[in-house]
């Protein structure tokens, strides 16, 4: 799966100068304990709660 892919899934994905409050609260929303981290549509790495 292209990480294009899953941000039109609508999965919640954050950004390399996205808040840490902000991922926080995408975990919270979302029921999940990861997320990708992504820049330019490629994927850099997973964040874990």
């Amino acid at each position: 799966m292209l990480v294009a892919q899953l941000i039109n899934s609508g999965f919640p994905t954050v950004h390399l100068n996205d808040s840490a409050s902000l991922a926080l609260q995408l975990m919270d929303d979302y029921d999940v304990q990861h997320l990708p981290v992504i820049a330019e549509d490629k994927y850099l790495g997973l964040v874990a709660k």
